[in-house]
């Protein structure tokens, strides 16, 4: 079904945020299945339209709309001085940013057969076309970004005039100057038609419930993950999947998303690091259209939540609520590999993830000064110089680095630490004034006789911060 909407005057088409609405009731009314709403601007969703469209998804029809794009200037008589403007984000686009309206962005097509001589000067082409360099599996440079999912967002025509010696191929510009991303959400659109029809051929020549959510999980799960985050459409992915029925697949499915340990440092592989003795919480979290979870974890150490019977018997799941903290103590150091088994009661479904735990001895600190002949003090003289050891004990893990840090006129106020001798395990100091002229390894603190208090913090990259202190009085 093709609405034309608007009013035309003399040769310009116009329309507003009423004729919108209009039409989309209008498809609505008429039976429309899918809705390709092939405009935008820049502004606000109008509540007309916004409407409009919450109608159209509570029967069911799925609204497909643009994400916007950046313009090409062309007011300066040489092609040369063309310019595109800077893309924006789709939540500043009408009618793509409505919610229940499925917005596409557009990627470019990387390169175009230039088969001519002589070829155009450097750039020239560039400056027309604004995708030209641009990977096709990443949104071009016209197009505005966030959209829901993406797809090629130009058309191949036959383009002439651009130089001299003619381009054999170029993306469509309109009369306005921009290149036309209404194409990107055309395919999205079409694959939405194909997948329609092939749920009703599975569904014996019905539709199934929500088919326009359904159409819209599977055009977005289906698709491909590109590099920006963002996902590219994959019509034959997604029309073999609904021509299977596959609409209960995809209700069926589980998925573990994330978890988390408490008082755990992650690494950016999802492994945890943590001390011996130190009670930690696993949460986990978990998605499925059916609900009721089951969970099994199996720690690393020996241990299994919830307790197993003995084989061949089968396997135990506990009831869990995602987010739910369990909890668990490693209370030997070693290298160990925690799995999470979920299972979804519903549809039996299930899903698995393993990640490692590196648990070790902490580190301990135990401050000590002492002065030149090799004897302990806190009751300092001012003139004299003394060295603090540290002593700390910890085994050193690759990949954790630890740093000491000195405070020595602390408060005790962890926010308040200032560091008076940075990464260094034991320092020679003095609460004398510096000699003139010096520079060797002894810190002069000049601060003076009075009562101190010697603050040590030791950072981790794969623990917390700790501190330590020592108490010492200077005359």
């Amino acid at each position: 079904m093709i609405i034309k909407t608007g009013v035309v005057s003399g040769t310009n088409w116009s329309f507003s945020d009423a004729h919108i609405a209009a039409s989309i009731n209008h498809a609505v009314d008429n039976g429309a299945n899918i809705i390709l709403l092939g405009m935008w601007a820049v502004g606000p969703v109008a509540p007309a339209v916004q409407t409009a469209i919450n109608d159209a998804r509570t029967a069911d029809v799925l609204v497909v709309a643009p994400a916007g794009m950046a313009m090409l200037d062309t007011t300066d008589a040489d092609p040369n001085n063309w310019t595109w403007g800077t893309p924006g984000a789709v939540g500043t686009v009408t009618p793509a940013a409505a919610a229940g309206c499925l917005s596409v962005s557009g990627t470019g097509f990387e390169q175009i057969d230039m088969d001519q001589t002589p070829e155009p000067p450097p750039g020239y082409a560039n400056s027309i076309l604004a995708n030209i360099g641009d990977a096709w599996n990443e949104t071009a440079s016209y197009s505005y970004t966030g959209g829901d999912m993406a797809a090629v967002g130009w058309a191949v025509t036959w383009a002439g005039n651009f130089y001299n010696a003619g381009i054999n191929v170029n993306t469509s510009v309109n009369a306005s100057g921009n290149v036309d991303i209404a194409y990107a959400a055309a395919y999205v659109a079409a694959a939405a038609s194909i997948c329609y029809q092939g749920l009703v051929n599975a569904n014996s020549g019905t539709p199934p419930p929500d088919i326009d959510s359904v159409i819209e999980d599977i055009l977005i799960n289906e698709s491909l993950q590109l590099p920006a985050g963002e996902r590219f459409l994959a019509a034959g992915s997604a029309a073999s999947v609904a021509n299977n029925g596959g609409w209960d697949q995809i209700i069926e499915s589980l998925d573990i998303t994330n978890y988390s340990m408490s008082g755990a440092v992650f690494n950016a592989f999802g492994n945890a690091f943590l001390e011996v003795g130190q009670a930690t919480d696993l949460a986990a979290s978990m998605t499925s259209n059916g609900g009721n979870y089951e969970i099994i974890v199996v720690w690393g150490d020996g241990e299994v939540y919830p307790n197993q019977p003995a084989p061949p018997a089968p396997p135990v799941y506990q009831s869990y609520t995602p987010g739910f903290p369990i909890t668990h103590t490693y209370t030997v150091a070693g290298d160990y590999r925690c799995t999470i088994r979920a299972r979804e009661t519903v549809n039996d479904t299930y899903d698995e993830v393993s990640f490692s735990v590196f648990v070790y001895n902490s580190l301990n600190a135990s401050l000590q000064i002492k002065n030149v002949d090799g004897g302990t003090a806190t009751a300092l003289v001012i003139d004299e110089v003394y060295q603090v050891f540290s002593n700390p004990a910890y085994n050193p893990i690759t990949g954790n680095v630890v740093t000491f840090d000195w405070d020595f006129n602390w408060n005790g106020v962890n926010a308040n630490f200032t560091v008076d001798v940075a990464n260094r395990e034991n320092p020679l100091f003095s609460y004398d004034t510096a000699p003139g002229g010096y520079s060797g390894p002894i810190n002069y603190l000049d601060l003076g006789p009075g009562t101190y208090k010697i603050g040590l913090r030791v950072t981790q990259t794969r623990r917390p911060t700790t501190y330590y202190t020592i108490d010492v009085t200077v005359t």
